[in-house]
This record gives structure tokens, sequence and C-alpha cells, in this order.
């Protein structure tokens, strides 16, 4: 995979169960979609314009409101997952943008700290993780979350990390994401420092669980 913002199909994209936040329906057809990675660089204001409107319809009521196409930091990149098929002189967004926005997340690398030792963990933090709310179910979630493994593999990270909500744990724990035991030390979306007391998850990419730091974390930075 390359880092160039064109058309990505590292993975077979065969489909599945399951969602982000939701499950898939075991009669659940797959969607074909076109993956494609943006650098927040690339991305031009008419994207943004239709990013922020997807996800004001994916977290209607996310606690910092989604603004501009992001809640608290710009990620780095974004991971789009369109629909696939679509006819290039349909009208609308055309080339590798073109069809109808399924699926998006953002990414940002970052150092994680130790508090007691000092030690840093290079971290792909992941955040705004969401598929359309009219294919719920159409296991859209487990190959979003499947393209963002080999994303966090290519950026060179030791580990993913994501906050979230409880109803959220038998998701990202079913896709291959651990709580961490952790108390996590981080800035908030009104950039004010807190605990966060909600699920921290952490995703084995370059390194194994076991190397994952021990004790309280700081994220010096607020959640994408």
């Amino acid at each position: 995979m390359s880092h160039d913002g064109v058309i990505h199909e590292r993975l077979p994209d065969a489909g599945g169960s399951g969602g982000a936040g939701g499950a898939g329906g075991a009669g659940a057809v797959a969607v074909p979609l076109r993956w494609v990675i943006r650098w927040e660089t690339q991305l031009d204001d008419a994207e943004l314009d239709r990013i922020h409107e997807f996800l004001k319809r994916v977290f209607p009521n996310h606690p910092g409101g989604v603004q501009a196409a992001w809640a608290g930091s710009r990620p780095e990149l974004r991971l789009l997952g369109f629909a696939d098929g679509g006819s290039p002189d349909g009208g609308g967004p055309q080339g590798e943008t073109a069809g109808e926005l399924l699926a998006h997340i953002g990414i940002a690398r970052r150092f994680i700290r130790a508090r007691e030792s000092g030690a840093s963990v290079l971290v792909g933090d992941v955040g705004l993780v969401g598929v359309s709310p009219d294919r719920q179910g159409a296991g859209l979630g487990r190959r979003l979350m499947r393209q963002t493994d080999a994303v966090l593999t290519d950026l060179g990270v030791d580990f993913g990390t994501l906050t979230t909500g409880d109803s959220k744990i038998p998701f990202y724990e079913a896709v291959g994401w651990h709580v961490a035991p952790n108390r996590l030390h981080a800035i908030d979306l009104w950039n004010r420092r807190e605990t966060f007391d909600g699920p921290f998850f952490i995703r084995p990419i370059r390194a194994p669980l076991t190397a994952w730091p021990t004790g309280d974390l700081e994220r010096n930075a607020r959640e994408i």
C-alpha cells in the first residue's frame, strides 16, 4: 500500500458480518466497496464538506459535536470506503471518490507516555469510526477495521489505540482489539485535562500485546 492518496485494494474485500457498533445479520449482503486513503492536506473543501455531512449522520449525538469533518484533533489521514460500481458519468464526485461514502476512519500517529517509567510508545490513534446508518448490519464495520489494520501496519506503529463507549466493547473485541488495563490521562474535546473513564482499546500491530506499557499513561492530545 502506498501513501499517495490513490485507490487502495490491499486486502480482499469479501464482506462479512458486523459493523461499527453493531453486528451483521446472517443474511446480510456484501456491499462492493472501493477503499481510498486521503492525507489531510489532500482534502479539498468539497471533500471535507462531504465527510462532514456523513459524520453528522453517523454521530448525531457526539458529545463534542462533529465540526468541519472532525470532533477533536484533525487526523493525519483518513480511510474512506465508497460504494463501488457507480458510473463516473453519473454526476457528483468524480474519480477515486465517486460513489456514496459508506465508511470512514481517521488516524493520527502520536506517542503515548508511561508516567512511571517515562517511556513512550508510537501508536496510531484512531477516531470517528463510522459506517453509513443506512447500511447497518451489512458487515461494513468489520471490513473497515480490517482495512484499518493494513493502514496501521504501513504507518509503522507498534499499536493502534482508540477510545469509545461501553456499548462498543463487544464489537471492538470481536475485531481483535483489547481493552487496555491502564488509566489514561488525556486532553478532552474542550482542551481540558481529563482522566478518561471509558473503554480505552489497543490493537497490537508491530509489537506483541506483552510490550504494551504498564501503569498510568498520558496521551498529551485530544482525541480525533
